[in-house]
């Protein structure tokens, strides 16, 4: 299942094409974890600066210090971190279907509508290309595309996101804090 997503996030390259990801020992605990946002922090800042343009683990790397921005409160410096991971994403795949849900998110929070509807409708869209349900990471895309929806007045549509959202609840754990 790793290697069929990893094709996936990657446009069709077959994954043993991909190279190892630059990430060094001190940077994997961010990828683990969220508390304690100074060693994560530097970990998350230092894949994003190894990982640079080009890599495909670039985009994980900017959402995981993305997701330590958001954790401080620091929307903005999120959103941009975030713009640069949907950059970073190789075109045509699945990647960064995370990074748009989460700026429809913060999108939401500022109450911009028209920002949150376009990325929700873009992490949907790039999610669906994977033609894989059962992503942990697809909560979020549901759960902004469900309160998109319900912003619009299309309770049935919302409900049919948050029905998907449920489904695939369970594989949120502390594993993965940012989807728990």
């Amino acid at each position: 299942q790793a290697r069929s997503l990893q094709r996936h996030f990657v446009s069709g390259e077959q994954a043993s094409a991909l190279p190892a990801p630059a990430i060094d020992a001190p940077a994997l605990p961010a990828a683990r974890r969220l508390h304690g946002w100074p060693r994560s922090s530097a970990g998350a800042a230092s894949a994003v600066a190894a990982e640079g343009p080009g890599s495909p683990w670039r985009t994980l790397a900017c959402e995981l210090l993305a997701l330590g921005h958001i954790t401080r409160g620091e929307a903005s410096t999120a959103d941009e971190v975030l713009a640069a991971a949907v950059d970073a994403a190789p075109g045509g795949g699945s990647y960064a279907f995370y990074a748009l849900a989460l700026r429809a998110s913060l999108a939401m929070a500022s109450r911009d509508w028209e920002a949150a509807a376009r990325y929700a409708r873009e992490s949907h869209e790039r999610f669906g290309r994977m033609h894989f349900d059962g992503a942990a990471s697809s909560v979020l895309v549901h759960a902004v595309a469900a309160r998109v929806a319900l912003h619009h007045g299309d309770l049935a549509r919302g409900r049919e996101e948050l029905v998907h959202a449920q489904l695939v609840r369970p594989l949120a754990s502390y594993a993965l804090p940012a989807t728990a």
